[in-house]
């Protein structure tokens, strides 16, 4: 199961818009339609377009940005095996 943390600087707003901004991206990580099975931890670092961006918008930036990162992070099969150092 994936682990998701929220960042919002002060720069974003006062504490009221920056709660806001918590919330809505809180829910749109309850109903994004999210891989299960790739246990990653991400941090989320909002913007103050969250709060203007349309709910649906969130939710496909959300899962384009953690397909991204999957793809990314996406083991080499390229390299060669780690020599055994013990002897």
């Amino acid at each position: 199961m994936p682990r998701f943390g929220l960042t919002v600087t002060k720069k974003t707003g006062n504490s009221v818009e920056r709660n806001r901004i918590k919330r809505r991206l809180r829910a749109a990580l309850l109903l994004a339609p999210l891989d299960g099975s790739v246990a990653n931890d991400y941090v989320l670092v909002a913007r103050r377009d969250c709060l203007a961006a349309p709910f649906e918008q969130l939710i496909a930036d959300i899962v384009e940005s953690c397909a991204k990162a999957v793809a990314k992070s996406a083991p080499a099969t390229h390299l060669p095996p780690r020599p055994d150092f013990r002897s």
